[in-house]
């Protein structure tokens, strides 16, 4: 039994009162007299909005205020419906707006009301494993238009938030910045630029050494030397949510558990990047940097780097989890890429991870992970929500870039998951800046992904050096407005076999292919043409292919009437809208117009008069 002694701070009447209270630990949590915590936080928030609780705890009473054996400070909630809700509390550095730091550090908790009414709510302080202080709280929640956190659709194969509104990803990487590319604030340009343009998401990688890194510099499991950076993240979530970006988060960076390779290529001297070359040796885990691995691989069954790991998982949880503009935590970017990997080993590092990422996020985020190819038990794992996809060419695609793109889709698909192309590119080593610079192979991607039947356009990696500096974000503007007023995450669609049907001079087999995907009983579906020819090489050696007139043809609907509305992938421009009447033969016919690119068609059946 251990004599602690707390000192809690209390404003009142513009005065801070210092209180010192001297308990023992053991007695404490039997007395129903347990010291209050000073706890300063809201009484009243709207639905899925933050309730944010600030409170002081004397720094003596712990070593590590990230280790939870050490301290911890968590929240009881009961919701209106009476089940419980467990909120773990943080430690952090305080630092003002421009991120300078202030003197004082403080313990919080972030809660995010999931339902209307009044919550009934405890915070307690455990030091050592014995509950020293407790407060009591009550927050009145308000009604709202929010829609609230994302998850996996009705349907399996698609998202949609709390409230039922389906949520369709578009956008691409932002992966890091760096000083050279103006630090955190560059976020603020680079997220304007995906609002102008209609996108909703953005991929951040919060695990490099030169950015946002939890653990990149000693001693691991301590992350009092990290918080700049975590402050760094705080602000850009924030940018997030005032522009309606939903981001994924991926938490653990593999290069940082291998050994760094150079590129086979040599980057022209106008791109710039960060110095990427940070990998094991430099790692704090490494034994030669004072960590407790001899060798990378050892981070997925040393028991003491697992214990770790979760650590890291219950911070992310604690200090960011209450947003529901993060999408998903993706466990790591590319998983088999760390050095000696094993499926087997891996599996169980997921199985336990993705237990405690459950376990300790009462918001319920979604959980995903990348690997870079296919593997059966690691990239499917049941712990997972959904899948995400990575598809990088070891070397600049050929013309046939979307046909094994597509291809790799159709492997990677779930009958019980959705699956996103989380990242792409002609090449995962330089951006296509000469290569592409019309951006065919991205355009292309973008709507091949959805038409392969993934939960959202493509994400592609190069955004600093490729996206924005050609401009090329403006092709998710005809994405969004195609994907509107379809209700996602209720589709049960379907893959049809469609016909085209030559109308101008054209011999031998049609260049154009084509997928519809049909729900039947919504009476809805939609089709995409792409022109074979219309590829980043073609376009380079020859240009544009030649104009070709098709007819679309598609069988065995039931019989009424049909709105079909022809569009331009391209820029978005509805090129026609007609009413087709399907007959007793159960065929629908639409003539289109000269392609060679793409074309993109939308059908919804009317009700008859």
């Amino acid at each position: 039994m251990s004599y602690k002694r707390l000192y809690f701070i209390f404003f009142n009447f513009g005065v801070f009162l210092i209180i010192s209270i001297g308990v023992y630990a053991q007695e404490a949590t039997e007395s129903p007299d347990l010291p209050q915590v000073p706890v300063v936080g809201p009484s009243q928030v709207g639905l899925y909005q933050l309730a944010e609780y600030q409170l002081q705890i004397d720094n003596t009473l712990y070593a590590n205020p990230f280790d939870i054996d050490d301290i911890r400070v968590e929240a009881v909630f009961e919701r209106p419906d009476g089940e419980q809700v467990i909120i773990p509390g943080f430690w952090m550095q305080l630092y003002d707006e421009n991120l300078i730091l202030r003197r004082e550090a403080s313990w919080f908790i972030r809660m995010t009301p999931s339902q209307t009414g009044t919550w009934q709510g405890a915070i307690d302080v455990y030091d050592d494993g014995q509950i020293i202080a407790r407060t009591t709280l009550s927050l009145d929640v308000t009604q709202t238009d929010l829609h609230g956190f994302i998850r996996v659709g009705s349907n399996q194969k698609y998202f949609s938030f709390d409230d039922g509104t389906a949520f369709f990803p578009i956008g691409h990487n932002l992966n890091w910045s760096w000083n050279g590319a103006g630090g955190y604030l560059a976020y603020e340009n680079w997220l304007d630029d995906l609002q102008a343009n209609h996108a909703n998401f953005a991929r951040i990688v919060i695990d490099v050494p030169w950015f946002i890194g939890l653990e990149w510099r000693p001693p691991i499991g301590d992350y009092r030397t990290a918080q700049e950076q975590a402050a760094r993240l705080d602000r850009i979530l924030e940018m997030a949510e005032e522009r309606g970006i939903y981001l994924q988060l991926v938490i653990l960076w593999h290069q940082g558990l291998r050994f760094y390779n150079p590129p086979p290529v040599t980057l022209p001297p106008e791109i710039a990047l960060p110095d990427m070359s940070a990998d094991w040796d430099n790692n704090p885990y490494n034994i030669a940097n004072g960590g407790i691995l001899e060798s990378p691989e050892q981070f997925f069954e040393n028991p003491q780097a697992r214990q770790l790991f979760a650590r890291r998982l219950r911070y992310i949880i604690a200090r960011w989890g209450y947003s529901p503009h993060i999408l998903a935590w993706e466990l790591s970017d590319a998983l088999d890429r760390t050095a000696n990997f094993t499926p087997e080993i891996a599996a169980l590092w997921v199985t336990e991870q993705a237990e405690v990422i459950h376990s300790s996020d009462a918001h319920g985020h979604l959980l995903t992970l990348t690997t870079n190819r296919y593997i059966d038990g690691v990239t499917n794992h049941p712990g997972l929500d959904f899948l995400t996809m990575s598809y990088h060419p070891r070397q600049f695609a050929t013309g046939d870039y979307m046909g094994a793109f597509m291809n790799t889709i159709e492997e990677w698909q779930q009958p019980d998951r959705p699956l996103i192309v989380g990242s792409h590119s002609l090449s995962p080593w330089i951006p296509p800046l000469s290569e592409d610079p019309s951006g065919i192979h991205f355009q292309n991607a973008l709507w091949g992904a959805v038409f392969a039947g993934t939960a959202g356009g493509a994400m592609s990696d190069w955004w600093d050096t490729y996206i924005l500096p050609l401009n090329l974000s403006h092709a998710y503007i005809p994405l969004s407005d195609f994907v509107d007023d379809i209700d996602w995450s209720m589709m049960q669609f379907v893959p049809v076999e469609a016909q085209l049907i030559p109308l101008s001079d054209h011999t031998g087999t049609v260049p154009v292919d084509v997928i519809t995907l049909w729900d039947v009983d919504a009476g809805i579906g939609i089709a995409w043409l792409h022109h074979r020819d219309d590829t980043w090489l073609y376009f380079s050696q020859n240009g544009r292919p030649s104009l070709i007139t098709l007819r679309y043809q598609l069988a065995s609907l039931p019989a009424g009437n049909y709105s079909v509305e022809l569009w331009n992938p391209t820029d978005g421009v509805v090129l026609g809208q007609e009413l087709a009447v399907v007959g007793d033969d159960g065929v629908l016919t639409f003539d289109l117009l000269p392609m060679n690119r793409q074309l993109a068609l939308r059908f919804f059946r009317q009700d008859n008069p």
